[in-house]
């Protein structure tokens, strides 16, 4: 297919990935806001528990009566939601997979818990500790983690209405009419820099458009869609 027949087959994938992206991310930050909303009054309820317990302990050891007030548990709710946010912005932006850890020796304390405890889940947690405490991380950093994903994914909705789509039906025609891998090399010669980042900007999320390390190809499933709306065969 030439490049001007596959403006209109470009425009309207890229109006339908950005209405997915538009109805998609507010959802996402939604979702987020709910969290961060329940995980403010999980930290109130804990400082107010361990306020509470601590200040009573203190009382029985012969010192000064102290009981966390309502404003105190706020501001020690509000500093734990911001450390998550905070947290989250200086992370990889990813939940943990356990993977990425080295599996380390069970602990003396996880091994005497675990054997109080049916084989179960929460019993294997036990033996190895420091992967219970990455999980329960990784759940307190799902409201920034949405929010942050939604605000991006409306980004990238915008991004695809103001696309450059001339500039990446030209760059779809070559990568199709090329039977496998395009280097860099190869797309930049005879094009202009800013004119092949814009194309490059316009396909990227496209589905069927594959990025490699050192060059870029079209999905077999991709091919054989363009080759249908053309009528030529997926290898011409």
């Amino acid at each position: 297919m030439s490049p001007v027949a596959l403006e209109p087959w470009l425009r309207q994938r890229l109006r339908r990935d950005a209405f997915v992206c538009l109805t998609l991310g507010p959802l996402a930050i939604a979702g987020g806001l709910l969290a961060l909303f329940l995980t403010f009054w999980l930290a109130y309820a804990f400082s107010w528990i361990v306020g509470r317990g601590g200040g009573s302990l203190i009382e029985l050891l012969g010192a000064a009566r102290w009981r966390p007030d309502h404003r105190q548990c706020l501001w020690g709710a509000t500093g734990f939601t911001g450390l998550l946010v905070f947290t989250h912005l200086r992370g990889p932006g990813r939940p943990a997979d356990l993977g990425d850890y080295p599996a380390g020796e069970p602990t003396l304390l996880g091994e005497a818990l675990a054997r109080t405890t049916a084989l179960s889940p929460t019993s294997l947690l036990l033996l190895q500790p420091g992967y219970g405490a990455r999980m329960i991380v990784d759940l307190l950093l799902t409201g920034p983690r949405l929010v942050h994903g939604g605000v991006r994914l409306l980004r990238e909705g915008m991004a695809k209405f103001g696309a450059n789509v001339s500039a990446g039906a030209h760059l779809l025609g070559r990568l199709q009419v090329s039977p496998g891998k395009v280097p860099y090399a190869d797309l930049s010669a005879g094009q202009d820099v800013a004119d092949l980042r814009a194309a490059m900007l316009t396909l990227w999320g496209v589905s069927g458009v594959i990025f490699l390390e050192q060059g870029m190809t079209l999905a077999e499933e991709l091919r054989a869609e363009l080759a249908a709306r053309s009528g030529t065969p997926a290898n011409d």
